[in-house]
């Protein structure tokens, strides 16, 4: 319900109140198990953080709404704007140019801060890998659906204003987007909690996003609104095509863990034995992920790194790096759970077996639309 509301939010201060209710849901899933410490401490850990996030969207709201007279994701073309709006008409050329210059840069920026906490950009992540001591079907909520991409649809909703106002600031965006990809990428690397694996792997896809939606070219007026569809048109589907193959993603690990009970890798090894329908839809989602043709995640990948190559070379070679490093460590996570060295040791105690249907089901539907979801 919250993130229904968020997203058909007709205004930004009603998106505002269901962000918050977003963000009660996350604080209470996470805790779901309660007579952990380490659960407890992790859903009060994602409050907090992204409650701190969350201040600095209020002040930005409140920023803009003062100054604007209108809380209109569209304001310039409200009829009835109060005195304070009058800067944004033309015959004020003056003040248009240094509020238009300062105050709406100022307020989207706080209001991007938002977001940041929300998405887990550095260095408001910290929360989200601590997030996976909820249950798996929750984290595969958490990380699909809009809880965690909610700031990058924020960003995506008022992109206008962006554009219209802040196109120079825009470049805060793309470079935190890079910074975090690449980091969040490089300790992906050396996890070995299959959960924690794929908590940075959303970190850094989300950072794709967010790199997708802020790469434009001020400037050039053609070039300007050929980047912008495709940087916005990439961040969008990215958005879309992710939700599949990590929600695929994250219900395998369930799986997996409902069969050797333990997250770690040591623990498992020559799964695909025992587990033949969750190896071979978690191996198509990291198809997906790792950009590999014709899975969804390639055609979304690919119009993001196409989009940063025509922003700079310089990010677009980074995140075609990030891009690389991506399949290193899904393709690693893979190996080690299905192909890796049995631990017979563990198994001895348990042999692993494959979930039942009802588990087993989702992974089967999800699979199928990541392979047909990029057409």
């Amino acid at each position: 319900m919250s993130m229904l509301g968020l997203v058909v939010a007709t205004n930004i201060f009603q998106m505002y109140l269901f962000w918050e209710l977003v963000g009660v849901s996350s604080y209470l899933l996470i805790g779901f198990y309660y007579p952990l410490k380490a659960a407890v401490a992790a859903s009060k850990k994602a409050f907090i953080v992204t409650r701190f996030a969350d201040m600095f969207f209020l002040i930005g709201i409140l920023i803009f709404g003062y100054y604007t007279g209108s809380f209109s994701f569209s304001f310039v073309n409200n009829l009835n704007m109060a005195e304070s709006a009058q800067p944004f008409i033309a015959a004020n050329m003056d003040k248009a140019l240094g509020f238009g210059a300062c105050v709406i840069p100022t307020a989207l920026v706080l209001m991007f801060i938002g977001g940041a906490g929300k998405s887990a950009m550095f260095p408001l992540h910290i929360w989200l890998p601590d997030a996976m001591e909820g249950p798996t079907p929750v984290s595969a909520l958490i990380h699909a659906a809009t809880m965690v991409v909610a700031g990058v649809f924020q960003i995506a909703r008022m992109f206008p204003l962006w554009i219209e106002y802040a196109p120079q600031a825009m470049n805060i965006i793309v470079w935190v987007g890079v910074f975090t990809a690449f980091y969040a990428a490089a300790v992906a690397c050396a996890q070995s909690d299959i959960k924690r694996v794929l908590a940075f792997s959303t970190i850094s896809q989300i950072a794709f996003m967010m790199v997708a939606l802020g790469v434009c070219l001020p400037g050039h007026e053609q070039m300007l609104d050929n980047h912008m569809q495709l940087g916005y048109m990439a961040g969008m589907f990215h958005l879309f095509t992710h939700a599949m193959f990590k929600a695929c993603l994250f219900l395998g690990a369930g799986c997996i863990i409902h069969a050797v009970h333990s997250n770690e890798m040591s623990m498992m090894g020559g799964l695909r034995k025992y587990m033949p329908i969750t190896h071979i839809t978690f191996l198509i989602s990291c198809l997906a992920i790792a950009g590999i043709p014709p899975f969804s995640g390639f055609f979304s990948k690919d119009e993001i790194l196409t989009a940063a190559m025509q922003y700079s070379t310089v990010v677009g070679w980074i995140m075609t790096g990030v891009a690389a490093m991506t399949a290193f460590y899904m393709f690693r996570l893979y190996y080690g759970i299905f192909w890796g060295t049995e631990n017979k040791e563990a198994h001895a105690h348990h042999t692993p077996h494959e979930a039942p249907w009802t588990m087993t089901f989702p992974l089967v539907f999800l699979s199928l639309i990541t392979i047909l979801g990029g057409f």
